[in-house]
């Protein structure tokens, strides 16, 4: 446990230490004015040990390159941090400079308001500066930094849409994007009712049905024959060693094993039977994968049962 707690001490030393330094280098490159540059080393520093003075800097960078929306909210949890009474004076002078910059910096960030004209029910994205947005905020005030933003929105079947939008400090802009069906896109088909063809199957699949039956009606009728077999070959050794119906000890395992046999074949029979009808009625009442009928026919099996259901 010594130890543990020894190297956990020292991995955070070792993660202080480093913070500090890429936090003094992000600091000087910040009071150069490269700010750009500065974002990159502060950040890696935040993520290694957060310090109020360096998510201050960052803010104000991010803030200085047009970033507003992410250094606000940077601000807003620096100016709600608890601080510990004995907190060192930087970091109390961080906190109350971060209230004088956020209420400068938030009434310059702008609104959007993105709307999608589609056909009802359409699964679509939309995207901002080639990000894309969560779904809630379509049709809603999405706090957005001012400038050039890229509008995209796509969608399964239908052609991408796209627009640009210029806001200013504290503009409140919209947009619409429209989409419009693909031409090039594969169409498909329908069925009676409207209904989608995902629920019948492709034609080629409704096709197969019929073959894929009568082969496990044939698979079905020969095992049945040759269990059968088996039963009458085992039933004629019995006959032969009981007669009159009695048998001798130690026959019991070639009685029950003539007895499962037997179940096999029945049910064998009843499988094959049924997978012989059911691709034989599909092949008659088969139709062209055009056709609006949707007559079908498909087997029932249970454990204790079988049978056929059809629609006509």
């Amino acid at each position: 446990t010594t130890a543990s707690t020894a190297l956990a001490f020292a991995d955070e030393a070792t993660d202080i230490a480093t913070a500090r330094s890429l936090g003094q280098d992000g600091v000087m490159l910040a009071d150069q004015g490269k700010c750009s540059q500065a974002i990159e080393k502060l950040a890696r520093a935040e993520q290694l040990h957060h310090a109020p003075t360096t998510a201050l800097r960052l803010a104000e960078c991010e803030i200085e390159v047009g970033h507003l929306v992410a250094g606000t909210e940077r601000l807003e949890r620096l100016v709600r941090e608890p601080l510990a009474a004995s907190a060192p004076a930087a970091f109390t002078a961080a906190q109350a400079r971060a209230r004088t910059v956020l209420a400068t910096a938030q009434p310059r960030i702008a609104t959007l308001r993105v709307s999608v004209k589609a056909p009802a029910g359409t699964a679509f994205t939309v995207s901002v500066d080639d990000e894309p947005i969560p779904g809630a905020m379509v049709d809603a005030d999405r706090p957005t930094d001012p400038g050039t933003r890229k509008l995209t929105v796509t969608a399964k079947g239908f052609l991408p849409a796209s627009t640009e939008v210029t806001l200013k400090d504290g503009e409140a802009g919209s947009a619409v994007l429209t989409l419009s069906p693909d031409p090039h896109a594969p169409a498909e088909p329908a069925v009676a009712g409207g209904a989608s063809t995902s629920s019948a199957g492709p034609a080629h699949e409704r096709s197969i049905l019929p073959w894929v039956a009568l082969g496990v009606g044939v698979a079905g009728v020969t095992l049945g024959a040759i269990s059968g077999g088996i039963v009458a070959s085992k039933a004629s050794t019995l006959d032969d060693r009981c007669p009159d119906k009695r048998c001798p000890a130690g026959t019991q395992s070639e009685i029950d094993s003539a007895s499962t046999w037997a179940t096999v074949s029945t049910v064998s029979f009843i499988v094959g039977g049924a997978g012989l009808a059911s691709g034989i009625v599909m092949l008659i009442l088969g139709k062209p994968s055009g056709s609006a009928s949707t007559a079908g026919v498909r087997p029932l099996i249970g454990a204790r049962h079988f049978g056929l259901e059809g629609r006509f």
